[in-house]
């Protein structure tokens, strides 16, 4: 895989290429136990943490609704995607970026986390 890469990047040195998975990839420092595992949107929330910051004590561990993880990857790979082309535009070097799904999802929660920490409230 990396070798196409290459080859890509010697023909088009400006290429953005964006990689979205469940737990990132291995080349980005995944965990490549991790990498090969497939991911669904309910899996990301739970591994994110979201389905118990999002519980109720009517709702033990609660699912968001609307795929939401699914859709808040893809904001993120669309603002690095962005962020790299404009990179390209300015500098003539292209990125490869690399969405994870878990991570998208924890770093819009990544405060609650501190104030679950601090309060020991769900």
């Amino acid at each position: 895989m990396w070798n196409k890469r290459r080859r890509h990047f010697e023909s088009y040195p400006e290429i953005v290429i964006v990689h979205v998975s469940g737990y990132g990839r291995p080349e980005s420092g995944g965990d490549p136990k991790k990498c090969k595992r497939g991911c669904y949107d309910i899996i990301s929330q739970a591994y994110s943490g979201w389905c118990k910051l999002a519980s109720t004590p009517e709702h033990e561990v609660y699912r968001l609704p609307l795929y939401a993880g699914n859709y808040v990857t893809a904001l993120f790979g669309a603002m690095e995607m962005l962020v790299a082309y404009i990179h390209a535009q300015k500098t003539g070097e292209g990125q490869v970026v690399d969405v994870a799904q878990f991570e998208a999802i924890a770093r819009i929660i990544e405060m609650y986390y501190t104030q679950c920490i601090i309060t020991l409230e769900y």
